[in-house]
């Protein structure tokens, strides 16, 4: 049984118990239970799990990448004809449990994305999403001083997000999303992260845990059993995907070249792995 989370432990649970332990439960994600309670979780560094036999870690969510017609690639590169290269898309989330997209990161933002582009003499293509504040767009639009188009959030309306993916010469993508960071790395774009200003409460929880890193073994223990649930904290997420050269800074972005070619297959392969490695434990059961 595959599944992430929510009601669905409970019913795979059930159904792994029914089964007399011949039906493995793989998790997705952030387990809300015990971690005893599946035959393996695949999680991402945001959600703070403790190493275990059956916890297995990758940098980014497994988002496959969109199937995206050709004709609709065409009709933005058509549209981008005219503004300056190299293009450098920006990529905007907004308001969330963790972030807030405020006025203060709207004029630090548009200040690093005029160095940048003014470095690079290239321009911008600046993409909301639904939970981008019209206000913080529209602030960002009259701040940005570079030669930029904006396509800000309208529900059924055309938009190059995707687009963006495959025409951009770099990728500017604000921390909020995993998901979002996922499909910018896996463009093979170079991509920079923009920062949103943090809520008082994830800032709190992040400085508990690194003054009380005596409390770590306590809080994985409980982890484990399921009696304690760690914050999503994406400073995690971020961390691992600067150290692992997914993401780099904004000064210079567009001039650089992606060293590695990060590829989807790289973090497929070890699940796929451990997954076929569980269906034949199971079978043998059988």
């Amino acid at each position: 049984a595959l599944i992430a989370g929510g009601r669905s432990v409970i019913d795979a649970r059930r159904l792994a118990l029914s089964s007399g332990g011949r039906t493995g439960i793989v998790c997705i994600g952030r387990p809300w239970a015990a971690l005893d309670w599946f035959d393996l979780v695949i999680t991402t560094p945001q959600y703070g799990l403790p190493r275990a036999d059956n916890v297995l870690q990758v940098d980014l969510p497994l988002n496959l990448p969109r199937k995206i017609e050709l004709e609709f690639v065409a009709q933005w590169r058509e549209a981008f004809a005219n503004l300056p290269r190299p293009l450098l898309g920006v990529l905007l989330g907004g308001d969330s449990g963790s972030y807030r997209f405020a006025g203060s990161c709207v004029v630090q933002m548009a200040g690093e994305l005029d160095r940048e582009l003014k470095r690079s003499g290239g321009s911008a293509v600046v993409v909301g999403s639904p939970r981008t504040p019209e206000a913080a767009f529209r602030r960002l639009q009259d701040a940005l001083q570079a030669p930029a188009m904006f396509h800000p959030w309208r529900g059924g309306a055309s938009n190059p997000y995707q687009a963006l993916l495959h025409l951009a010469d770099a990728l500017a993508v604000t921390g909020d999303s995993a998901s979002m960071l996922a499909e910018a790395c896996y463009s093979g774009r170079p991509v920079a992260l923009l920062n949103l200003g943090t809520r008082a409460h994830s800032r709190a929880f992040s400085a508990l845990r690194q003054a009380t890193p005596r409390l770590t073994p306590l809080r994985s223990a409980l982890t484990r059993r399921g009696w304690w649930l760690p914050a999503r904290d994406m400073a995690l997420f971020h961390d691992r995907l600067l150290q692992h050269g997914w993401i780099r800074p904004l000064a210079g972005i567009t001039a650089n070249e992606v060293p590695h070619e990060h590829l989807l297959s790289e973090l497929v392969e070890p699940v796929r792995k451990r997954i076929l490695e569980l269906v034949a434990r199971k079978r043998e059961k059988r």
